[in-house]
C-alpha cells in the first residue's frame, strides 16, 4: 500500500494505494472516528482483480482539517480531484454510510466520472423526515451534534482502553487506527470536532434522494445491513428506484451490520462487488 497527498482547492486528502491495475475502485468511508482504515481488509481482497484507492475524506483519518467545505457536494469534489491526481477518466464508487451518500450525489452530479456505485448501507435511507433514520428537524439535529460532549482523557492509552470497553469487540482492530487531537486543554479525544460534524449532518439532512436516483444512470449494487433499524423502508426506496435503473442489484448479507467491513463480512463484500462489476462489464 502507497500513500499520496492530493490537493483539493482548499485541504490536503490522503489516498492509500493498494493496486495500480485493473478497472478503479474508490473506497468511501463512514464519517466521525472512522477513515479508510476500515477498508482495509475488503482493499486487499478487491486488490487482485482491481486497481484500488482508499479515500480519508477531509476532516478524517490522515487528511486536512479545514474549518469549512465539509458538504456532501463539496466532498463529492473532493473525490473528483483524486480522479483527476491518478488519470483516471471513471470509477468504481464503492462507499459505507456517508461514503454512500458521497457516491450517490457523484452518480447524480458528476456521472460521467463514475462507472457504478455500491451503497453499503448509506445513500438508501433518508436521515430525517417520515421515513428517516431519526426523528427531529434539521435544526434539532445539528444542535445536537454542535453541542455534543466530549469526552476527554489523560493519555492515547487511556482512549484506547475505553474505546475497548465501549465498542464493539470486532472494532477492535480498528480501534489503534482511531484519529486522536489534542484540545486546548491538553487532554486528548478520539471524538470528531462538533464544527465538523454539525455540517456533515446538516448536508446529510438536506439531501434528496429521490431527486438524485432521479439523475442516475449508472449501474448501482445495493448492500443494505440486515440487523439494522428500517431495513424495510430502505428496501421499500429500492423497489422505487430499481424501476428506473437500467442495471441495479440487491444483495442482504445475512447478520451484516451499518459498519459492515468487519473481519466477519470483508471477504463477502469484496465477492459481491466482484460478482456485480464483472456482470456489468
Amino acid at each position: 500500500m502507497k500513500k499520496h497527498t492530493v490537493m483539493c482547492q482548499d485541504t490536503s486528502i490522503a489516498v492509500f494505494e493498494y493496486s495500480s491495475l485493473g478497472s478503479p475502485i474508490i473506497l468511501l468511508h463512514p464519517s466521525g472516528i472512522f477513515a479508510s482504515y476500515v477498508w482495509e481488509k475488503v482493499a486487499k481482497e478487491l486488490s487482485v482483480h482491481y486497481r484500488v484507492l482508499a479515500v480519508d475524506f477531509r476532516g478524517h483519518g490522515e487528511s486536512a482539517t479545514p474549518k469549512s467545505g465539509y458538504h456532501l457536494e463539496q466532498l463529492a469534489l473532493d473525490i473528483e480531484s483524486v480522479l483527476d491526481y491518478f488519470h483516471i477518466e471513471n470509477a468504481h464508487i464503492v462507499g459505507n454510510s456517508l461514503g454512500g451518500e458521497v457516491a450517490v450525489v457523484m452518480a447524480s452530479t458528476i456521472a460521467d466520472r463514475v462507472q457504478s456505485i455500491t451503497l453499503i448501507d448509506g445513500g438508501i435511507l433518508s436521515y430525517m423526515g417520515p421515513r428517516g433514520e431519526v426523528e427531529g428537524t434539521k435544526a434539532e439535529i445539528v444542535d445536537r451534534f454542535l453541542h455534543r460532549k466530549i469526552l476527554e482523557f489523560d493519555s492515547i492509552e487511556d482512549t484506547h482502553t475505553f474505546c475497548m470497553e465501549q465498542f464493539p469487540k470486532h472494532w477492535g482492530q480498528w480501534i489503534p487506527s482511531f484519529p486522536i487531537r489534542t484540545l486546548p486543554n491538553g487532554k486528548v479525544t478520539y471524538m470528531q470536532d462538533g464544527q465538523i460534524t454539525a455540517q456533515i449532518m446538516a448536508s446529510v439532512c438536506d439531501l434528496d434522494l429521490d431527486g438524485c436516483f432521479n439523475n442516475i444512470d449508472c449501474p448501482v449494487l445495493f448492500l443494505p445491513a440486515s440487523k439494522e433499524p428500517k431495513l424495510d423502508i430502505k428496501l421499500e426506496n429500492i423497489s422505487h428506484w430499481e424501476k428506473a435503473l437500467q442495471t441495479s442489484k440487491l444483495t442482504i448479507i445475512p447478520d451484516s451490520e451499518h459498519i459492515m467491513m468487519t473481519p466477519t463480512h470483508s471477504k463477502k463484500i469484496a465477492e459481491e462487488i466482484h460478482v456485480f462489476l464483472s456482470q456489468i462489464r
